[in-house]
C-alpha cells in the first residue's frame, strides 16, 4: 500500500468535476464579478489588468482531488477514523481563510475563495467514495 494507491478513474473524475465547479464558481453568473470587485479588479478592464483565479485552480484541484482520494482509500482500508475527512475539510478551509486574510484580502473575497475550497473538497470526497 502506498499513497499512490488511489483509484485513477476517481481521481480524474474528481479533478474534472472540481475544475468544472471552479469554472462556474468564478464565472460572472455566480461569483466572478463579486470576486473581481472584492479583489479590486475591473470586470471591464483590459486583459493586462484583469486577472482570473482559474490558473491557480489547477494545482489546487490536483492537490484536493489527490489528497481526498488518499483519505478515502485509507478510510476504506480501515486505516483512518471516519472523522479524518472532516478534520481535513476544516484544515483546508481554515488555511484558505487565514492565508487570504493575512494577504490583506477583505472578508467577502476570502469567503468566496474559502467556500470554493470547501465545495471542491466535499465534491471530491463524494465522487471518490462513490467510485472507489
Amino acid at each position: 500500500m502506498s499513497i499512490f494507491d488511489i483509484h485513477p478513474g476517481a481521481f480524474i473524475v474528481a479533478l474534472s468535476a472540481n475544475l468544472l465547479l471552479g469554472y462556474y464558481w468564478y464565472s460572472p453568473r455566480i461569483f466572478g464579478n463579486a470576486w473581481l470587485l472584492e479583489h479590486e479588479l475591473s470586470a471591464n478592464g483590459s486583459e493586462s489588468t484583469r486577472e482570473s483565479p482559474l490558473p491557480q485552480l489547477i494545482p489546487a484541484c490536483v492537490f484536493i482531488s489527490w489528497l481526498t482520494g488518499v483519505q478515502v482509500m485509507l478510510l476504506h482500508k480501515g486505516l483512518q477514523p471516519a472523522g479524518g475527512m472532516m478534520l481535513m475539510l476544516a484544515c483546508y478551509v481554515s488555511i484558505s481563510w487565514s492565508s487570504q486574510r493575512i494577504l490583506g484580502k477583505n472578508t467577502k473575497g476570502a469567503l468566496i475563495d474559502s467556500s470554493y475550497i470547501a465545495a471542491a473538497t466535499v465534491l471530491s470526497y463524494l465522487l471518490h467514495s462513490v467510485i472507489y
